[in-house]
């Protein structure tokens, strides 16, 4: 039992579970576009969407950036303890894992819907397309990253059927690029630099300048947008000062930051 425990630990760590979080983004835009009611189908449909979603093709995504990353890994105290670099699992046994739930992810959601399985395909391009290119490309890195977690949103609304609330996109897109951005303020700060290349090209100064200027442009929504978009204004000017403040003046909120982002 000891034994499979373990096993499961090192699995777990390696797909990293914790972020499968995100497709709560998804749950809301399919919910927002049915005006939060739906039916039993509906909530199948959702349950069988974020399983080939979540735990399949992205804990394979994971799993290949993780492959990828491993010697940059090393170099970042708080990636070090990854599977990987600490030498509980090889890449070679991580790169059939990963083959393994991308497939499944795939066939999976080919299955679910049709829809889905673009989903699946888009998720992957972009991933692919992030991992082996833009993460090493200054500001490029931030927008890529953003864009998958605004595709669940949108793609959300779009199994709904509905994009009669699409118009948050903007707002929820500045909320996403800022939580990036505050990343690699963080990442900067604790100097990381040599674990993620990219920052070379970036200053504090500016990286700050940005966050708050984004943070701003969120405050217009809030002021002057419709209902939705100043809903989803306060929550990310919400959780944006709640990380920046918190971060750096909380152990407790430091090491909650730090989970989400190991």
């Amino acid at each position: 039992m000891g034994k499979f425990l373990r096993k499961l630990k090192i699995y777990i760590r390696l797909t990293r579970w914790e972020d499968y979080f995100t497709f709560t983004q998804l749950v809301f835009g399919f919910l927002l576009a049915r005006n939060f009611v739906i039916s039993g189908e509906d909530e199948v449909l959702l349950i069988k969407t974020i399983f080939v979603l979540a735990p399949l093709l992205y804990g394979g995504i994971y799993t290949l950036n993780n492959i990828v990353d491993a010697d940059l890994d090393r170099l970042n105290p708080k990636k070090a303890d990854r599977p990987i670099p600490v030498g509980e699992i090889t890449k070679s046994q991580a790169g059939r894992i990963s083959a393994i739930l991308i497939s499944a992810g795939i066939l999976g959601a080919y299955l679910v819907d049709l829809r889905v399985f673009y989903m699946a395909i888009s998720f992957l391009a972009i991933n692919i397309v992030y991992t082996f290119w833009a993460k090493h490309v200054p500001y490029l890195s931030i927008v890529v990253n953003s864009i998958t977690h605004l595709l669940r949103l949108l793609f959300g609304m779009w199994l709904a059927g509905s994009f009669q609330y699409g118009y948050v996109a903007l707002v929820f897109a500045l909320g996403l690029i800022n939580g990036t951005v505050f990343r690699y303020i963080k990442e900067i700060k604790e100097g990381a630099i040599e674990a993620r290349p990219v920052l070379r090209f970036y200053k504090l100064k500016s990286l700050w300048a940005i966050f708050y200027l984004v943070l701003a442009g969120i405050g217009l929504f809030v002021v002057f947008g419709r209902p939705w978009e100043k809903a989803v204004g306060l929550f990310f000017i919400a959780m944006h000062l709640f990380n920046s403040i918190g971060y750096f003046r909380s152990q407790k909120i430091k090491r909650l930051i730090d989970f989400s982002w190991r």
